[in-house]
Order: structure tokens, then C-alpha cells, then sequence
């Protein structure tokens, strides 16, 4: 039952980070057209950020309470570890523009491991249903 939570909210958090992508643009074009900045540009940004880090630390807690040695469970954690590296970039980032420049790249990293996490979660199923 753990498991199948876990995939569930792997693919919840992937479809999050898409979202948010989405959400950067967006505030970054309205920004652009109001030619003046407005944190209100980001609102979005920030809101869906904030389910995304949420979510990271749910699935820590599932994978921990599920205690599994595998590969889902390596790349929750590295999910995790860059997820919270993305909340420290954008603290840092608002006053440092080169590690605002990290932030976007670092998104990246999340959404590949994100990714590869719904990819393994898929396999996982898989095996189990044809276990």
C-alpha cells in the first residue's frame, strides 16, 4: 500500500514540476509585459514551490516507513536533497544572480530525477503485478 502511495505521489510531484516550470515562465513574461518587477509575478511560482517541497518530504517519510534498499529509494532521497538545494538557491539567488542562474539549472536536475523516479516506481509496479 506504501508502495503504490509512493508512485502515486511520485507522479504527483512530477506533474508539479512541470507546472512549475509553467509558472516561472509565466511570471517571468508578465514581469516583462509590465516591464517592472512584482513578486505577485511569481505567486504562482512560489505556491506550487511550496507543494513541491511538501510533497519531497512526504515521500522521504513513505520510502522511510516503507524501508526499502532499492533504487526508488536512493533517488526519493537525491529528490529530496535537490529539492531543498532548489529552496536554498532561490533564498540566496534573489540577492546573487549567479546562484539564481543555479536555481533554474538545478530545476532541471529535479525534473530528471523526478523523472527517473516515476520510471522506476512504473517498474516496480510492473514486477509486482507480474511478480
Amino acid at each position: 500500500m506504501v508502495r503504490t502511495i509512493h508512485g502515486w505521489l511520485a507522479h504527483l510531484f512530477a506533474g508539479l514540476v512541470a507546472l512549475q516550470v509553467f509558472a516561472a515562465g509565466y511570471g517571468a513574461f508578465i514581469t516583462v509585459d509590465d516591464e517592472q518587477f512584482n513578486d505577485s509575478n511569481f505567486n504562482l511560482h512560489s505556491m506550487v514551490g511550496s507543494l513541491i517541497g511538501a510533497l519531497a518530504v512526504i515521500l522521504v517519510i513513505l520510502v522511510a516507513v516503507d524501508r526499502r534498499p532499492d533504487r526508488v529509494r536512493k533517488l526519493t532521497l537525491i529528490l529530496f536533497g535537490a529539492t531543498l538545494l532548489q529552496f536554498v538557491l532561490a533564498a540566496i539567488g534573489s540577492s546573487v544572480p549567479a546562484v539564481g542562474g543555479l536555481h533554474a539549472v538545478n530545476a532541471l536536475a529535479i525534473a530528471f530525477v523526478a523523472y527517473l523516479l516515476v520510471k522506476s516506481t512504473r517498474v516496480q509496479s510492473a514486477a509486482v503485478e507480474h511478480g
